[in-house]
């Protein structure tokens, strides 16, 4: 998609990956804490769609 990490890349991938799957609500969403994932618009679509976020602390990948 892209060669670089900016928020409206990783909503995009969310976005096409809700649109396919069709996740119910209450999905868990892990992800490191990066400012894609702590981003207004990140959490807003997380929201809108239900989704539980899950972040990890700060060099700590598995939660």
């Amino acid at each position: 998609m892209a060669e670089h990490m900016r928020a409206k890349l990783v909503n995009d991938a969310l976005s096409m990956a809700v649109w396919k799957r069709k996740p119910a609500k209450g999905l868990i969403w892990h992800t490191d804490s990066g400012s894609q994932h702590a981003s207004d618009g990140h959490r807003a679509l997380l929201q809108q769609h239900g989704i539980i976020q899950s972040m990890g602390r700060k060099g700590n990948c598995s939660g």
